[in-house]
């Protein structure tokens, strides 16, 4: 009996003993299991906070591109601003440039015009010059004139008379005149034209 109780003994402690090695496996591998759990853990944490790194970087980056951008920009419209502003300096210069211009022609043409005017409003001078005719019956002396634009007997007369005045001499009237040139048609005198002005008597 008590062999057969030895032996029963016997057989529980060696089927245990397999058991005990197995439990013995088994507390390793959780063992194993929980140590790979921790390292898992501790990569997928380090994984995280890579990425997280990451996206920081990639936001700082692009908010640096954006920056840069930015700065391109505001030099390229400063490069244009300054463009422009030389190209409205020389169009000013221009500008100023034809606006002297315009006071030199102006005063040109005002001097111009006042030396027009005061040559309109001078008396009209007349080519005069004592001739002694050259028919014997004509003894006297008296003046050639040549006929000018716009010349009527009365202007012509009117001017030699003034300057008879003037040097104390007697005037002459229109029938003196007309009948010292006979051929002369006063209704149709030409440019250049000469008419014969007597001498008047003293």
């Amino acid at each position: 009996m008590k062999r057969f109780l030895l032996l029963i003994l016997s057989g529980v402690i060696f089927l245990q003993i397999p058991l005990l090695a197995q439990d013995a496996n088994t507390a390793a591998a959780i063992a194993e299991r929980q140590e790979a759990e921790e390292r898992y853990k501790r990569m997928s944490a380090d994984v995280e906070s890579v990425l997280a790194s990451n996206i920081a970087l990639q936001k700082k980056i692009s908010a640096l591109e954006n920056e840069l951008v930015r700065l391109r920009e505001e030099q390229s419209r400063r490069a244009d601003d300054n463009s422009t502003a030389e190209s409205v300096r020389k169009l000013a210069d221009k500008i100023q440039e034809v606006d002297r211009k315009r006071e030199s022609d102006k005063d040109l043409i005002l001097a111009e015009i006042k030396t027009i005017g005061k040559t309109l409003s001078a008396p009209a001078t007349r080519q005069r010059s004592t001739v002694t005719p050259e028919t014997k019956s004509s003894p006297e002396k008296g003046y050639t004139y040549e006929i000018q634009s716009g010349d009527t007997l009365s202007a012509i007369l009117k001017d030699y008379n003034a300057e008879f005045k003037a040097k104390g001499m007697k005037t002459l009237t229109t029938t003196q005149v007309e009948n010292a040139n006979p051929n002369v048609s006063w209704n149709k005198l030409k440019i250049g034209q000469k008419i014969v002005i007597p001498m008047p008597g003293e």
